[in-house]
């Protein structure tokens, strides 16, 4: 049999300095090891940067989307006009109403929405709940937060029993999905 050839491993192996990871930081804390580093928990902001790079493969897309990404409140309602945002850009508003209805399915669903109306009508959307009469209900929040049962009954087309099942489901509902935008969960650290 013919020896084996030995592999001259001195191209891939540097014994000096670890060089910095892609897109991390190579220096760690005393007792700190890179997988804690690795497992942190993003905030909800870096969560919604990665369902855009996900869902949006042109990149004037892509813009338009970290655009409305910055313009986001905390409760994570944009209420900026779709044609505010367009000509800030210098694109056609069909095309940021387009983008926007689309983020407004993203996790979770309901963020990007101008209202409190469209927060919720995309939520119950996601859950395939948004029928005509749950669109009435929703287009009558006024009523429901006055209480006024018997306005709502005639305006969704319901009885009560249905009514209180519909107010049910939009009381599970979050009216501020975005209520933790920018909150990062603190990495627990083991001493």
């Amino acid at each position: 049999a013919a020896p084996l050839d030995v592999a001259d491993w001195s191209n891939v192996y540097d014994a000096g300095e670890p060089a910095a990871p892609r897109g991390g930081r190579a220096d760690f804390d005393e007792g700190e090891e890179p997988r804690d580093i690795a497992a942190a928990p993003r905030s909800l902001r870096e969560e919604i940067a990665q369902q855009i790079r996900l869902a949006f493969d042109d990149r004037t897309d892509r813009l338009i989307a970290a655009q409305m990404l910055s313009l986001l409140e905390p409760s994570g309602r944009l209420s900026v006009p779709d044609a505010a945002i367009a000509a800030a850009l210098g694109c056609e508003a069909s095309r940021v109403a387009a983008i926007r209805a689309r983020m407004m399915r993203f996790e979770p669903a309901g963020m990007f929405a101008a209202s409190l109306r469209d927060c919720l009508a995309a939520q119950l959307a996601e859950r395939k709940r948004l029928d005509p009469a749950m669109a009435a209900l929703l287009d009558n929040l006024e009523l429901l937060a006055r209480r006024d049962m018997r306005a709502l009954q005639a305006a969704c087309g319901v009885d009560a029993e249905d009514l209180a099942e519909m107010v049910a489901e939009i009381r599970r509902l979050d009216p501020k999905p975005g209520a933790d935008l920018d909150a990062a969960d603190p990495a627990t650290r083991v001493p």
